[in-house]
């Protein structure tokens, strides 16, 4: 009997020992600084960095073990200066006119996992941006490994369909996330075709690709939308979405990047916020991403700032004090470069 009652005990440590083993590491609890006070004067700043800086709430959780509690928020800040080192002691994050603490965390340390959804215009006048596309994605996938990410490329090609249907002959219709070599092979199936009643359908595409992209865990979710006319939305006369901007945002705001990349002739008229229900511009606004115009009507991959964001992109974690209030971001550095950016609400 004794020797029954020690064998079951013996039994019951090691499945403890085992068990034990396969829990998680406890996490490694965030301390947030004391508001500053008082807090820094920022009235004079100016806005030399305008364009160059970036700053959206962020929802993707970390890879690594930080302990969060419910009433913590996280801001993601990039900028797509080079030499822009984002520390401590140059960054002023306000709720109002409150200074608030904040610990940084460089993203890239936390989230080394990239993933990469181009949203690609294939209609007819796209071919200078398609053959761009194609000459300069294994470059830009070099160089993003170059630089220590895990990158994978997916291409969701559409039209006023996503995926698109006037490109005929093209197996599969879209790429899932894959090596750049397979992103690079993909490209060369593309071609420019269709089109022709002005707006297609980036918002199907955006929601295709989010819905059906195999997304790995704690990676950083990037689009990179690139197009030369505005967007079908529902409501717009036609049955091509039944998208607005808000469906899309209620599901990737604070999860995702969205860059967009417009060639020569886009109607870019109209200013920040851009909420015209078919500009596609609000989009990169309200997530943080890079908006950007092309003259010549091809795109370069390697030149659109998405590895310099990706390289200098931080995490800020604050406790809010009034989240009714609204959010900017200062920066000043050692050689007086000096900007500021609101931090847009998409909820």
């Amino acid at each position: 009997m004794m020797k029954k009652m020690l064998r079951l005990f013996g039994i019951i440590a090691l499945l403890t020992l085992v068990l034990a083993g396969c829990m998680e590491i406890a996490p490694t609890p965030i301390n947030i600084p004391a508001d500053p006070s008082p807090a820094a004067n920022v009235v004079e700043w100016g806005t030399v960095l305008n364009g160059k800086l970036f700053a959206s709430f962020d929802k993707l959780p970390f890879l690594t073990p930080l302990s969060l509690k419910s009433d913590f928020k996280k801001i993601k800040i990039s900028t797509t200066e080079k030499d822009l080192n984002l520390e401590n002691s140059i960054i002023h994050l306000f709720e109002g006119t409150v200074e608030k603490g904040f610990v940084l965390n460089k993203e890239s340390t936390v989230r080394n996992v990239l993933d990469i959804s181009i949203i690609l215009d294939t209609t007819g006048s796209m071919g200078g941006a398609i053959n761009g596309a194609k000459d300069s994605i294994i470059n830009f996938a070099q160089s993003l490994k170059d630089s220590g990410l895990d990158a994978k490329i997916g291409i969701i090609p559409f039209d006023d369909y996503a995926p698109a249907q006037d490109m005929t002959g093209v197996d599969p219709k879209w790429l899932d996330l894959a090596s750049p070599e397979e992103a690079q092979a993909y490209t060369t199936k593309l071609y420019a075709a269709g089109g022709g009643d002005g707006p297609e359908n980036p918002y199907d595409a955006l929601m295709y690709s989010w819905d059906n992209m195999s997304w790995r865990k704690g990676s950083q979710r990037i689009f990179i939308v690139i197009t030369d006319i505005n967007a079908h939305y529902k409501g717009d006369g036609t049955s091509y979405t039944s998208l607005l901007k808000s469906d899309l945002l209620a599901k990737m705001g604070g999860y995702a990047t969205i860059h967009s990349v417009f060639v020569s002739n886009y109607r870019h008229s109209g200013d920040v916020p851009y909420s015209a229900p078919d500009d596609i511009r609000e989009l990169s606004y309200k997530t943080g991403g890079i908006i950007l115009y092309t003259s010549s009507g091809s795109v370069d991959l390697t030149t659109l700032g998405v590895k310099e964001y990706v390289l200098n992109s931080y995490v800020l974690i604050y406790k809010p004090g009034d989240p009714s209030l609204p959010v900017k971001v200062y920066i000043k550095d050692m050689q007086g470069r000096e900007g500021s950016v609101p931090v847009v609400k998409f909820e």
